[in-house]
């Protein structure tokens, strides 16, 4: 088990390219990732599924970079999931269209993301403080990472729905993480997220097209 727990550690070092170091973890984190997202983009239900393997390998690699929104984030991701696998074999028979949502749904999702965002980066600004045994480390940039982390809440639950704007936040989520990532000196990371922000444009190209045939 210890041997386990070693070649998970984010300092298990793999590869070192330009003075950069990618450790297993992250390198099975981001092989999971673009998967998943390769999937998301072609509405392949198989994209829950390998879901789940990416948000267990992202939540150890975010809490031992003490980025704690996108850590507990993984556990809603792992929860929603189980809902968008669900309802993407419910409607596997009927109607896949993807379509745009409304101006008051966006205007909804949009107030959501800002006070999820306000209250983890409140909250997450004195963890380390509330709970030191779990949290030995003050956050790392606590309302970028809890703009990333609320964002991707709501993107979770539109692509669930199939609706089209959630490319539209993931574009947004990469171009920020990308900067977060190069900050926090995490470049395999960084580099991941533009190959994300690249299936994303295509994700988006995709369903809009295919709302386009229906």
């Amino acid at each position: 088990m210890e041997a386990v727990v070693g070649y998970l550690s984010i300092d298990y070092v793999v590869l070192r390219w330009l003075g950069f170091e990618l450790s297993l973890l992250e390198l099975l984190a981001i092989t999971s990732g673009l998967v998943s997202v390769y999937w998301a983009t072609t509405m392949d239900t198989r994209t829950w599924v390998s879901g789940l393997v990416n948000e267990a390998l992202f939540f150890s690699v975010f809490y031992q970079v003490q980025l704690y929104s996108e850590m507990l984030l993984q556990v809603f991701f792992a929860l929603s999931t189980v809902y968008g696998l669900h309802t993407w074999k419910k409607t596997s028979s009927g109607p896949r269209t993807p379509l745009f949502l409304k101006r008051p749904q966006r205007t909804l999702f949009v107030a959501c993301i800002l006070v999820t965002t306000i209250a983890l980066g409140a909250t997450m600004s004195s963890i380390h403080e509330v709970l030191p045994s779990c949290f030995p480390k003050p956050a790392a940039a606590p309302y970028v990472d809890g703009f990333t982390a609320a964002a991707s809440i709501v993107a979770t639950i539109l692509m669930a729905h199939r609706a089209i704007d959630t490319w539209f936040l993931w574009i947004s989520i990469d171009i920020v993480s990308i900067l977060l990532y190069i900050e926090r000196k995490i470049p395999f990371m960084a580099l991941l997220y533009c190959i994300f922000f690249m299936l994303a444009l295509r994700g988006y190209r995709s369903w809009r097209m295919l709302a386009k045939d229906a």
